[in-house]
């Protein structure tokens, strides 16, 4: 570690769901000490409910700017330790916009290893996904780094999921790039799987559409299973990597290397998934009502929504 007074560590996007729980997490660790956390985002930073951080809030700094603008990456790059790059255009679906998803996840993944280069930081961890594994036609069963593999050029995976996977490729081959100062770059890639928690958004505004219409439906074989993982355990990963690439150790050396990333949530089938987080947010949707009446019985006026 360079900096005896802490070190400085910039999260892009910092302002999502993955990347406040990774801002809370740095905030709230005591592996190594923080003299400064940046977050990088296009949108403005305000925490989500209920994630507000217990100590250090004071330490954090936001930057609002583009990962497909070279000269700010660069700028918000200066003075930094460590950069955990978990910006990302996350799109599913039968028309996703191409354009988009490899200017925000390549080319801005591109952005942030050569700002880290120039401004000569040492540590760069990424985050990339399980996604960059999934072949529909031999499925995982408790899978690991070293059983699976990924072709240069898979057909099967989505305009998202190759999009993380090239990133992640050109992430990996910048470990030990020489920065401007003759240091090395040590990188890293972090693979998380789905994830539940505060700020979670695109799961739970789904469900909450059919919800509120009425509508059931099934997902999925009931043989196929999935893994979710909680926010926060995925984001203390991050402090894990930060700490072990800027305090190498040849005998647990990550640098170059990919990791999935889950916790002890149990597994169930895709169905039995979707059905655990349809009645949380039947519940709160039940409580969101009883709430509204007793604003109204006390007169109160004020405006909720529990999607």
């Amino acid at each position: 570690m360079t900096n005896q007074e802490g070190v400085t560590i910039l999260v892009t996007g910092g302002a999502g769901f993955l990347g406040q729980h990774i801002v809370k997490e740095l905030m709230e660790q005591e592996v190594f000490p923080v003299k400064e956390i940046r977050s990088f985002d296009i949108q403005p930073f305000k925490w989500h409910h209920g994630l507000h951080p217990s100590k250090n809030s004071h330490k954090l700094n936001h930057i609002e700017g583009s990962i497909c603008d070279p000269a700010a990456v660069t700028k918000a790059c200066e003075n930094v330790d460590a950069v955990i790059h978990n910006c990302s255009c996350v799109a599913f679906g039968a028309y996703p916009n191409r354009k988009s998803i490899r200017a925000v996840n390549v080319d801005g993944t591109e952005n942030a290893v050569n700002a880290c280069i120039e401004q000569n930081v040492e540590c760069l961890v990424y985050t990339s996904s399980f996604e960059v594994a999934n072949d529909l036609k031999k499925p995982s069963v408790n899978a690991s780094e070293t059983s699976v593999t990924v072709p240069p050029i898979n057909p099967i995976l989505c305009v998202y999921s190759q999009s993380k996977y090239d990133a992640e490729i050109m992430v990996l081959r910048a470990n030990n790039k020489a920065l401007k100062n003759g240091i090395k770059l040590r990188t890293c890639a972090l693979r998380p799987c789905g994830m539940y928690g505060e700020g979670e958004h695109i799961l739970t505004t789904n469900l909450g559409y059919f919800i509120n219409a009425g509508v059931a439906f099934r997902i999925g074989e009931p043989s196929g299973k999935i893994q979710f993982a909680y926010a926060g355990n995925i984001a203390y990963s991050y402090v894990l990597a930060v700490n072990s690439l800027l305090r190498p150790d040849e005998e647990t050396d990550i640098g170059g290397e990919a990791f999935f990333l889950g916790d002890d949530t149990p597994i169930y089938s895709i169905g039995e998934t979707v059905a655990q987080f349809a009645k949380a947010l039947v519940a709160e949707t039940v409580l969101w009502i009883v709430n509204c009446q007793e604003l109204l019985i006390s007169g109160v006026s004020e405006e909720m929504s529990p999607f």
